[in-house]
């Protein structure tokens, strides 16, 4: 609304003032799962399925105008989310045990209309990835070291309800060296060791004179490569 009387977006005044409010969302959900674990206790096992509909979803829409732009939420008639997640550790040996946290998720949404006139109607909500796999060993090399190796894997996903595209699927791996004293502990890790450039958000708008402002993505990247030591002192 701050927006309302901008010349930049005159023609849509009566669109954002239409906008002003949205309706309260609501969701229904049904969520069924099993915990257990093998004799020994070397097994583990944490699985659950649910099934979310949703009424009135609250998303966040746009509209741009060359470099203007104004973002507002609204209503699409209803969505639904289902899918499963599991939680597995398994011990090879008293100093190997490895671990696998799975998830995949389907999801839908109807009845958007977007600025272009298009309407998005059983699509996939945005920043909503089919799976999403965190998974890695731990080795006890002695009484005070422990070396962990992990990875994370996504799925692709739509950025956004107001625009098609979508990010890249990723997989990334991590390392950390831990050496435990009485009272302290330092540990030597890597977080994306292999410095895979991957994008977490993306917008689609006009922004360079050199194409004479055609629209493009314009990403936001996650973190790099990151190495560092940790030190933690109890007392």
């Amino acid at each position: 609304l701050s927006k309302v009387d901008d010349e930049d977006v005159a023609e849509f005044r009566q669109t954002i003032l239409d906008n002003a409010i949205f309706d309260a969302e609501s969701l229904i959900g049904i969520e069924f799962g099993i915990k257990g674990a093998n004799q020994d206790g070397t097994l583990t096992l944490d699985f659950s399925t649910f099934y979310q509909k949703r009424d009135d979803v609250q998303y966040k829409n746009s509209i741009v105008n060359g470099q203007s732009f104004v973002d507002f939420y609204e209503n699409s008639t209803d969505g639904k989310n289902y899918g499963i997640e599991a939680s597995l550790h398994y011990m090879l040996s008293e100093s190997l045990n490895t671990f696998a946290n799975i998830g995949y998720l389907k999801t839908e949404i109807s009845n958007i209309t977007r600025q272009d006139g298009s309407n998005i109607d059983g699509r996939d909500q945005a920043h909503a990835p089919t799976y999403h796999i965190n998974a890695g060993v731990n080795w006890q090399l002695s009484d005070s070291v422990n070396w962990l190796i992990e990875f994370d894997a996504k799925d692709d996903f739509y950025y956004s309800f107001s625009h098609d595209n979508k990010s890249d699927s990723i997989f990334l791996v991590h390392t950390s060296l831990d050496y435990q004293a009485a009272k302290w502990q330092v540990s030597l890790y890597a977080r994306n060791l292999f410095d895979v450039e991957y994008a977490n958000r993306g917008f689609y708008f006009p922004n360079d004179p050199r194409d004479e402002y055609l629209p493009h993505v314009w990403e936001q990247f996650g973190e790099p490569r990151r190495v560092g030591v940790n030190f933690k002192y109890q007392y």
